[in-house]
């Protein structure tokens, strides 16, 4: 008896699906976490597809279909914003290509709950999991890992990687700022000087079959050109002042403490929540 008085609850935890144009993929990765990870909340965000996407949601997901598309960083600062407008102490990010598998996450949420890390990185390039990846992308990786080193940012193998479990505190952080266009490099260096933990745990994924990355090949060198740049400017930016969201969001969430509305399923789909934005 003495045992379960002391045992600690379950923390909440959301996973933020981001999809755009991933009709093909994003049904059975849903079906897929729901079944690997039945106590955990959904929410896909639907960031402004002109296919079907959002439709592809059980009728246990939480969908946020935004009204056109704001890229991958704007999706996600709407997760985290949901996910703080509703005091959820864990939530990670499941891409909705499929390529993140269901199974892993609970690597990523047992680090962030057993240690002092703020952030959890799922890597591709850790220990002996294979991950097969062109020389481009790889030198890419290298590069921008190298970069974040050099400017006393902490050391990651995958810092591209968008498998990321975060606790409240960075919840807060992002629900207030978040980058616009290719984040993940960009939050690990501002959380780091920052003063927050990151941990990263090697994680196996699956190699993408269908829809179209977010960064095509022909771009991978502006893109590293732009990230490196983007990396020099955050070592003087401030993002998150006190890590606090800002007032009208707090605002937004006393006038309406719960967003979600039922809305009546069409005639050829289940019954989905969708949030009000």
């Amino acid at each position: 008896m003495p045992s379960d008085i002391n045992r600690q609850p379950a923390p909440r935890c959301l996973i933020i699906v981001p999809a755009y144009n991933e009709r093909t993929a994003v049904g059975k990765l849903i079906r897929r976490i729901h079944k690997h990870l039945p106590d955990y909340d959904v929410l896909l965000i639907d960031d402004g597809s002109t296919d079907d996407t959002a439709k592809q949601a059980s009728a246990h997901t939480k969908v946020v279909s935004l009204p056109f598309n704001l890229g991958i960083g704007g999706a996600m600062q709407t997760g985290y914003r949901y996910a703080d407008f509703h005091g959820y102490d864990i939530a990670i990010q499941v891409d909705g290509d499929g390529q993140h598998r269901p199974g892993e996450v609970a690597r990523l949420v047992e680090k962030l709950s057993t240690t002092d890390c703020d952030l959890v990185i799922g890597s591709r390039f850790m220990s002996d999991i294979k991950y097969r990846q062109s020389f481009a992308r790889m030198t890419g990786i290298h590069i921008l890992s190298t970069l974040i080193r050099w400017l006393r940012g902490p050391h990651t193998a995958d810092c591209t990687s968008g498998f990321r479990a975060a606790n409240r505190r960075v919840i807060r952080a992002f629900a207030h700022w978040y980058p616009d266009d290719y984040p993940e490099p960009e939050v690990v260096l501002l959380l780091h000087k920052a003063g927050y933990k990151i941990g990263e745990v090697p994680v196996r994924m699956r190699q993408r079959r269908s829809g179209n990355t977010s960064i095509p090949l022909t771009r991978g060198l502006f893109y590293v050109i732009k990230v490196a740049v983007c990396l020099v400017l955050d070592t003087v930016r401030d993002p998150w002042p006190q890590g606090k969201v800002g007032d009208h969001a707090n605002a937004l969430s006393q006038s309406d403490p719960d967003p979600v509305r039922w809305q009546p399923p069409a005639a050829d789909r289940p019954p989905t929540q969708t949030i009000q934005t």
